[in-house]
C-alpha cells in the first residue's frame, strides 16, 4: 500500500494502544471486586454480544463456516486472557505490563517463518530499543527482593499471555480479507467467554455488582475489547504484523500518563528516557 495510506492508519493505531494502556489499571481495580476468570469471561461475553448485535442489523452474506477461524482464535485468546488476568493478580502492574508487552518480540519471530515477513537487522534493532524503553518505564516495578512462588507463577502466566497475543495476531493475518470484522471479532470474543465462564466456576465466587463495577466492566468490554480489538484487526489487514506490533510498546506510556493524571505520580527521568526509546524504536522499525 502507499505511504500516504499507511500513515493514515497511524492515528487510530496510536489511539488503540493508548486506550489499552488503561487495561492493567482497570483490571487491577476489577480484581478487587471480582475473581479473574469471571471478570474476563463477563468482559468478553458483553463485548462479543454487542458486536454480534450490531452485525445483526447489517446486511451481509453470512456463512458460518467462514467464521470458524475466528472461533479457533477465540480458543487461543481464552488461554491468553485467562493467563493475563490470573497473572496480574500476583504481580505489580508495572511488572505485568512489561511481561505482557513482550508480545512484539514474539510477533516478529513468528511473522518471519509463518507469514514470510522479513526480519532484518533494522527491525531487530527497533524492537530492542522499544523493549529497552519499556524496561526504563517500569524499572521501579521490577525490583523484587526475592522470587517466591506467586511471583514466578505470575511471570510465567504473563509470558504465556504474550505468546497467545502474538499467535492471535499472526493467525488473524491468515484469515481471508473478505470476512466481516465486526462479526468475526464478535465470534472470537464470545468463544473466549464460553471457555472462561465455565472455568470461573472453580473460583471462589464473589462479586460486587455496584455502579463502579458495572461501569468498569462496560468500559473494558465495549471500549477496549469490542471497539479496540476490531480496529486493531482492521489495521492488521492493511499493514505488516511486524510493523503494527512495535506500537504495543506504547501501552505502558499510556499507563504512565494515566498514573500521573489520576494518581498524582510524577514523571521520573527513567520514564522520560523510556518514552524516548519507545518512540525511537517505532520509528526505526517503520522507517
Amino acid at each position: 500500500m502507499s505511504d500516504a495510506s499507511d500513515y493514515k492508519l497511524t492515528a487510530p493505531l496510536l489511539l488503540i494502544f493508548f486506550l489499552w494502556g488503561s487495561d492493567t489499571v482497570a483490571i487491577k481495580f476489577g480484581l478487587g471486586m471480582c475473581p479473574p476468570l469471571l471478570l474476563a469471561g463477563l468482559r468478553y461475553l458483553i463485548g462479543g454480544a454487542a458486536l454480534l448485535l450490531i452485525s445483526a442489523f447489517r446486511s451481509h452474506h453470512f456463512k458460518p463456516r467462514d467464521y470458524v477461524p475466528f472461533a479457533l482464535l477465540g480458543l487461543i485468546s481464552s488461554v491468553e486472557f485467562g493467563c493475563m488476568y490470573t497473572g496480574i493478580q500476583y504481580l505489580s502492574a508495572g511488572l505485568s505490563a512489561i511481561l505482557y508487552n513482550t508480545c512484539p518480540i514474539w510477533v516478529a519471530l513468528f511473522a518471519w517463518p509463518l507469514l514470510g515477513e522479513t526480519l532484518n537487522l533494522k527491525k531487530v534493532i527497533g524492537f530492542a530499543i522499544g523493549f529497552l524503553g519499556v524496561v526504563f518505564i517500569f524499572a521501579t516495578g521490577l525490583t523484587v527482593d526475592h522470587v517466591n512462588t506467586e511471583v514466578l507463577s505470575g511471570a510465567v502466566l504473563l509470558i504465556l499471555a504474550a505468546l497467545g497475543y502474538a499467535l492471535v495476531t499472526i493467525g488473524f493475518k491468515k484469515i481471508p480479507k473478505n470476512r466481516d470484522l465486526l462479526l468475526g471479532n464478535g465470534v472470537l470474543l464470545l468463544t473466549s467467554s464460553f471457555v472462561l465462564l465455565p472455568l470461573s466456576l472453580s473460583e471462589n465466587f464473589s462479586i460486587c455488582p455496584d455502579l463502579k463495577f458495572i461501569s468498569l466492566l462496560l468500559f473494558l468490554a465495549l471500549v477496549n475489547s469490542a471497539f479496540g480489538i476490531t480496529v486493531y484487526f482492521y489495521i492488521l489487514r492493511r499493514r505488516e504484523a511486524s510493523k503494527v506490533a512495535p506500537y504495543i510498546f506504547l501501552t505502558p506510556i499510556s499507563t504512565v500518563i494515566l498514573s500521573i493524571l489520576l494518581l498524582g505520580e510524577s514523571l521520573t527521568l527513567t520514564n522520560s528516557i523510556g518514552m524516548i526509546c519507545i518512540c525511537l524504536g517505532i520509528y526505526v522499525v517503520n522507517k
